[in-house]
Order: structure tokens, then sequence, then C-alpha cells
């Protein structure tokens, strides 16, 4: 059973609108719903995911729990809160009381302040809550999140989007490896396959699997069988080509790993890493 770990959800058709995407982005821009990821993820055998907030609006937290609510196909959620707010603490405890939601991504659009007394406390009381911080990064930002999770071993972390390596077909960044070497023994951090279609400096994206076979390597040497986790970056990825080719392209890789490493990596780490009574749910709902 493969779990997708990186989903958005979304409607422009609300009232208020939604603040990404954009209507110029005419591909994507349009409702996108739990029975739309269905109908493209459940022919290539997906039967869960991980909703990733990428919405700054506190209240579309609470708009996607309500959404999902009944809907086994959406294992956790994973919220979008400004650690650095005072606000923090009490959103926490309010979106925490609904099981399905499992963490944070720190908010993108702007770099996490590693320094900020605010955002360690605040990620302190996140991993006593036992949820999880999903995190973009890039560049420096790498070794910079490694010595965050060195210094709070309590809290998972999950690096989104290979943290943004172009994949050329050739052997990956070295500045980016090296940054990455990092998290070999740092194991409360997993690192999310994902976005890998988008990464492709060629455009749209090769569909043959040695173009990205360098990259997963590399991460493979890193992170190992147990903390890897795929994920589609839907529907942002049908800017580089269709759903199917990211499910295809990372199944054929690890599928070279052996059938242990392939079920880890394409389900069990993500369910693992998330928790909750989502995957429980999905697994009474499946036939």
């Amino acid at each position: 059973m493969v779990i997708d770990a990186h989903i958005h959800l979304y409607d422009p058709t609300r009232p208020q609108g939604v603040p990404y995407p954009k209507p110029e982005n005419r591909r994507i821009y349009r409702p996108m719903l739990p029975e739309d990821f269905k109908q493209v993820s459940e022919p290539v055998g997906v039967r869960g995911a991980v909703f990733i907030e990428c919405s700054p609006w506190v209240e579309d937290n609470q708009w996607v729990l309500d959404l999902v609510a009944s809907e086994p196909a959406v294992c956790a959620v994973v919220g979008n809160l400004d650690p650095e707010a005072k606000e923090f603490p009490a959103l926490l405890d309010r979106f925490t009381a609904n099981p399905l939601f499992r963490g944070i991504r720190i908010r993108p659009g702007r770099p996490m302040n590693f320094d900020s007394p605010i955002i360690f406390a605040h990620l302190e009381r996140l991993a006593a809550a036992r949820c999880t911080l999903d995190v973009l990064v890039r560049g420096e930002e790498i070794t910079r999140l490694a010595q965050l999770a060195a210094a709070l071993p309590g809290l998972r972390i999950m690096i989104d989007h290979l943290a943004h390596v172009p994949i050329t077909g050739g052997p990956p960044d070295a500045a980016w490896l090296g940054r990455m070497e990092a998290f070999a023994g740092l194991t409360n951090v997993v690192c999310k396959v994902s976005l890998f279609t988008e990464l492709a400096v060629t455009q749209p994206a090769p569909l043959d699997v040695d173009t990205y076979a360098p990259t997963f390597e590399a991460v493979w040497k890193i992170f190992g069988a147990d903390r890897l986790a795929y994920g589609s970056n839907w529907p942002p990825c049908l800017n580089a080509g269709d759903y199917c080719a990211t499910v295809t392209l990372a199944r054929d890789f690890f599928s070279t790993k052996g059938p242990v490493a392939l079920a880890k990596v394409m389900g069990r780490n993500a369910a693992a890493f998330y928790g909750g009574p989502g995957f429980a749910r999905l697994v009474s709902k499946s036939p």
C-alpha cells in the first residue's frame, strides 16, 4: 500500500479564495479536493496521503480538518502555524485537540530564523505534544537545520523536497551532498523524496528513472530504508508532468532495494513518522 506523504488541497471558488496557487497558474488553479486526488492516485496504488498546509491563513487549518474529517484517504494533516508567533502555544493546543492534526510545516515564503529563542521554545513544545515538523530548506539552511535537529533530538523533523537539490541526471550538487551528510547520524530526521520531477532541470520532467537515480542513491546512502518517505507534491507536480510519473519513478528506483525497503519508503515510513489514528482508519477502510 502506497502512502503519498505530500499533497495539498484547496478550493479557489471559496468566497475568500486561496493564497496559493495564483490564478495565472491555470494548470492547477481550480478546486483540488479529496475526490480529485483519488481520481489520479487510486489507479496507481496510492491508498492514503498526508496533507501539507501551504496557506498561511490560520483558519485554513480548520477548513482542511473539517474537509477530511470523514475521508479515510487523508491520514494526517500537517498544519501551517508560525512558531515565532506569540499565539503559537494556544493555536497548537487548539488544533492538536483533533487527532488528525499531526504537526506543522514552517511557513514558506521566508527563511527559518534558527537563532530565535522563541522558535526553539515553541519547537520544544511541539515535540512535547508528540507532533512533527516539516521544513523547507536549501543551501546553508541545511546545515542550520542539522544543528537544530541535534539540539532537539526529541523532535521528529521531515526535510521536504530533497532540500531542493537540482536534478540533472548526473551526480547531485557536491555542496548539497556535503551538507546533507550531516543527517546521517540524526535519527530524528527523515527526508521526503518529493518534488523531484519539479526539481529536474529539464522540463517537462524526464520520465526515465536514470535521471533521478543518482540523487535517490545519494539520499539512500545517507538516510537508508527507515528514513525516507515518498511524496508527490500534488497538485503542483502537475506543472512538471503527470501524477503517475512521481509514483512510478520512486517505485521503480526503490524496488531495486528490495521489497521491505520499497514498502517502507513508499508508505510505512510516513505512517510511522506522522502517526495518529488516520493510518489505522485507512487500514480499516481498505479492502
